[in-house]
């Protein structure tokens, strides 16, 4: 149970790895009369795009930084595409900081 969006998506960026080990759903209670379904939202997300929200989370604002741009602008962008590498090493390489 969490109304914070950081869950929301870390649960999307982890739900494949959860179906791995045989998760059949996975609900975010929101509040008494509000849940999310995890499960279809990420099936109608797709794998690329649960797996990149979480760095466009990051960069476009989260409650530890600073809003830099609309998600939904973000969104439009194609995050799946640019963000595929981004955070997967320190120092990102040019290409993974141009592409972010």
């Amino acid at each position: 149970m969490s109304s914070e969006t950081d869950v929301a998506i870390l649960l999307l960026h982890f739900y494949q790895m959860m179906i791995s080990y045989g998760l059949q759903e996975l609900w975010l209670i929101k509040s008494a009369n509000s849940t999310i379904p995890i499960h279809t939202l990420a099936e109608r997300l797709g794998q690329p795009l649960c797996s990149s929200l979480i760095a466009l989370h990051i960069l476009m604002g989260s409650d530890v930084t600073s809003k830099i741009g609309t998600k939904t602008s973000a969104l439009k962008a194609h995050p799946e595409i640019y963000l595929q590498e981004f955070g997967l090493s320190f120092p990102p390489d040019q290409k993974t900081f141009s592409q972010a």
